[in-house]
């Protein structure tokens, strides 16, 4: 593999030995001496079929002389050590030299661009074109397809050949920046089933596979799985707080027979060829992939008999002009094929396997004493929500989000109103799950429906109660970790700020206009980011602390972040907006930001206040906010009228969830995953201002 880089790098002017690349080794761990006995026959196989292959198994002690951070029950048996292997300490770097190479030498970098189709070139026979999603093309003599996991579709539907491509999905997170240091080189634990390297950025642990296509959300779980055994592996000292603006998932494309494609088109061989497929090793694999495809494009005899490699080898489908066994070859990837290999909001949900279970007498949920600490939460018995009326939908709860007025009521500063059913008194205003019960008015949603409903109260237990208009059903590319968060974050933002007549008054030339969000790492903060970029606002502005939130939102799709800890968002957001000031500021701090808020509002601006977390007695110049013919408005959920939130209800099935389903809006940040009974943790995640999205508990 590396030979076949050399003549790239080589070509592109790179000296590999002056840039990241650790030449360190590499370990695999073997947990047990039971385990170390049964890699043996792979170790043989490995040592008969690669010539000159320097491999030694190591004992435990070795091993923990190379890597003094081990738990050392993860090496008992010890582990097999590679001494020649090497792996690049900034892979980012390399791929932007070698970019830079390729433009140095005439080539041309098209970014955010998508090909529709490729055709012969009409005008030139010689020569095809690859038609843009611009209404542009570019002609070239060759085109090679080798766009990882995304070739299945473009071979389907630009070429006519059934590609079998299905993506092997991998997790990866990466923990704080000194955390490099607690290894040396690349260490692989596979009864974890992941590999820890130390990057420039930080420890990176990747690893896991499922099957999941390209369109099915991530599953958070994962990545938590990953800390949590790495953490095992290592411990907390060293490691630091895991960066949840890494959490990265890839797709790694593979055949069914584990060989990659690389070969001729059919429909025209003598112009586009193929490179994808290579699994795991898609990097490793470039460089020798680069000199087959340069010897067919030269017309030269390929140095590998490519036979094993074409596509041709899955003969499902007559591929090229004939008619297919499953449907026309010309509709691009066919229903079954689709069914198979891919997924999309049509299909299954990724969490179709959660089952109604047999309505229990007793539930368990979360309970306090107001005014407690985060860590007085407990995990308590009580019977199911009642009364049951006919208008009302029991919900079997997966997911509940947690939010700011969870902690507000366990501090006891926003409490339901006296003579509220017990079931109100438990915390928690959002969950996802399956519909348990419909009463007999409930026309919309029946028995296992996948729902997001606001509540009263009520969240944070097994099962809970509500009226049918404040329950929503979730689009299938939704999965119900994800659809906890959009009750009371998106419930709210929209009724602020989008809802026709409401105080934000967005929803009127919003590509006009100028919102700035205060705190757009949090839950409610990334919801306004997300909507207001979906929505058509011209330019969204938020505030962050630190350098991991400013990344977070600029991946929600914020137009100019604040580090309030450096700079004055308000001289900040008069110079983002040429000195006219933000058209809309959502805020929940009030406070002493009350009348730096108004010196940051546009000429009949308004200023909208969902919250008082810097004190609700308030001190402010009203001529400033008379000059500028401005608006103040505050509110919360829980006091609208049942009518009030069906309304917002109808305007997110009808506006917003389309969104998700056709990918104009981000699904939810899920920042963290954790078991009901660790509510309390939860709760000190937000009350430190750790967040980075959403954070849910799984009941």
């Amino acid at each position: 593999a590396e030979s076949g880089w050399e003549s790239v790098w080589k070509q592109a002017g790179i000296n590999m030995n002056t840039t990241t690349r650790v030449k360190e080794g590499y370990l695999i761990l073997q947990r047990t001496e039971s385990d170390m006995q049964n890699s043996r026959v792979g170790a043989d196989l490995r040592k008969r079929f690669i010539p000159n292959l320097r491999m030694r198994a190591l004992t435990r002690d070795e091993v923990l002389e190379l890597e003094p951070n081990l738990d050392p029950k993860s090496c008992e048996g010890g582990a097999w050590f590679f001494p020649e292997a090497w792996y690049l300490k900034d892979p980012g770097a390399l791929m932007k030299n070698l970019a830079s190479s390729f433009k140095t030498q005439g080539g041309t970098i098209k970014n955010r661009k998508a090909v529709t189709d490729i055709q012969e070139d009409n005008t030139n026979s010689t020569t095809v074109r690859a038609l843009l999603d611009d209404d542009t093309h570019v002609s070239a003599d060759e085109i090679v397809i080798a766009a990882g996991a995304h070739s299945a579709h473009l071979v389907s539907s630009a070429m006519g050949e059934f590609c079998p491509l299905e993506t092997e999905r991998g997790y990866s997170v990466t923990f704080s920046k000194n955390s490099d240091s607690l290894l040396t080189r690349a260490v692989c634990d596979p009864s974890a089933g992941w590999i820890a390297t130390p990057m420039s950025g930080g420890l990176r642990v990747a690893g896991k596979v499922e099957l999941g296509g390209v369109n099915a959300p991530p599953t958070p779980a994962r990545w938590n799985q990953i800390e949590r055994e790495t953490r095992t592996l290592l411990g907390d000292e060293g490691l630091g707080e895991r960066i949840p603006s890494k959490d990265w998932l890839g797709f790694r494309p593979t055949m069914p027979d584990a060989l990659p494609v690389i070969g001729r088109s059919q429909k025209l061989p003598k112009s586009v060829f193929y490179a994808f497929g290579h699994q795991h090793v898609g990097w490793t694999l470039g460089g020798i992939t680069g000199q087959l495809v340069s010897e067919m494009v030269q017309g030269k005899k390929p140095s590998v008999d490519l036979a094993p490699y074409a596509l041709s080898r899955f003969r499902f489908r007559n591929q090229i002009g004939g008619q297919s066994i499953f449907g026309n070859p010309k509709s691009g990837v066919n229903t079954q094929q689709q069914r198979c290999f891919s997924s999309s909001s049509s299909d299954p949900p990724a969490d179709s396997l959660v089952k109604l279970r047999p309505l229990p007498e007793k539930m368990e949920h979360i309970s306090y004493k107001p005014a407690c600490s985060s860590s007085d939460l407990i995990l308590t018995q009580s019977p199911l929500p009642a009364p049951f009326t006919p208008n009302d939908v029991l919900i079997q709860v997966e997911y509940a989000g947690v939010g700011g007025t969870d902690l507000a009521q366990r501090l006891g500063n926003f409490n339901p109103k006296k003579g509220s059913p017990d079931h109100h008194l438990i915390m928690g205003l959002e969950v996802s799950g399956l519909v348990a019960q419909a009463g007999e008015d409930v026309t919309d949603f029946k028995e296992g429906d996948r729902v997001a409903a606001l509540l009263y109260g009520g969240g944070y237990a097994q099962y809970a109660l509500v009226p049918q208009q404040q329950v929503l059903k979730l689009p299938n590319n939704l999965s119900l970790e994800e659809g906890a968060a959009i009750p009371e974050n998106f419930w709210t933002v929209y009724c602020n700020l989008f809802e026709v007549g409401s105080f934000g008054n967005l929803s009127e030339k919003s590509e006009e206009k100028t919102l700035l969000v205060h705190g757009g790492a949090g839950g409610i903060g990334s919801t306004a980011v997300l909507l207001g970029k979906a929505l058509g606002v011209q330019k969204v502005i938020t505030t962050v602390s630190g350098g991991e939130k400013a990344e977070a939102v600029k991946r929600f799709g914020a137009d100019v972040v604040i580090d309030y800890t450096k700079s004055d968002f308000v001289e900040e957001t008069m110079k983002a907006t040429d000195g006219r000031g933000a058209d809309v500021i959502l805020c929940f701090l009030g406070g002493d930001y009350t009348p730096r808020n108004i010196d940051a509002l546009a000429p009949f601006g308004r200023l909208v206040q969902l919250g008082l977390r810097r004190g609700k007695e308030i001190s402010f110049d009203f001529k400033a906010l008379m000059n500028k013919w401005g608006t103040m408005s505050g509110g919360h959920l829980r006091p609208r009228t049942l009518e009030q939130k069906e309304i917002t209800r109808n305007a997110l099935r009808e506006t917003v969830m389309p969104l998700f389903e056709n990918g104009t809006l981000q699904k939810p940040k899920i920042m963290k995953v954790l078991d009901l009974k660790d509510a309390g943790e939860a709760h000190k995640i937000l009350e430190e201002g750790k967040a980075i999205g959403k954070v849910v508990l799984k009941t």
